[in-house]
């Protein structure tokens, strides 16, 4: 555990003297900007982020290991290990507008090994329903081309995750 050196956001007007205070004191703040709650939003779409894909590795590991291939589903992470995370995730989302369908076919297939393995394929089966939604979208374009990464979100906001 890291204690206070555990690194924090803070939002809100006026906070930059308690940033300072905190920092003098031990602590690792930084600012994140004046708006109050943005900070606390960045810490839970994070946790959206790592939580869902520590909810994926259970099962995919546990999958894994009942098939008696651990060993060799943790060895095939190379190419992901050889770029940063972000990086990974916002390719993901790129890459996503072009091969969503491709992807949800793949999923299906999952969800049924996942079965026959004995395990309930939760997290396979909102996978399958996600990649759905963008098929159903059709958000693919013609030429196949992937966009850059704020083209991606705007598409995906715009067809796909719409709200408000």
């Amino acid at each position: 555990a890291t204690g206070i050196k555990a690194p924090m956001l803070v939002a809100g007007e006026d906070v930059e003297p308690v940033v300072a205070w905190m920092n003098d004191n031990g602590f690792v703040a930084t600012l994140l900007n004046t708006t109050p709650g943005n900070a606390s939003s960045v810490k839970m779409l994070r946790s959206v982020i790592l939580k869902g894909i520590e909810a994926l590795a259970v099962e995919a590991f546990v999958a894994a290991e009942r098939q008696g291939i651990l060993k060799e589903v943790m060895g095939c992470m190379g190419d992901v290990d050889a770029k940063t995370f972000s990086g990974t995730l916002a390719m993901l989302a790129r890459t996503h507008i072009v091969h969503a369908e491709r992807r949800w076919e793949e999923m299906s297939l999952v969800a049924r090994t996942l079965r026959e393995t004995g395990v309930d394929p939760l997290m396979t089966e909102r996978t399958e329903k996600s990649l759905r939604r963008s098929v159903d979208a059709g958000i693919a374009p013609a030429d196949g081309k992937v966009p850059e990464f704020d083209e991606a979100l705007r598409i995906l906001s715009e067809k796909v995750i719409r709200g408000r």
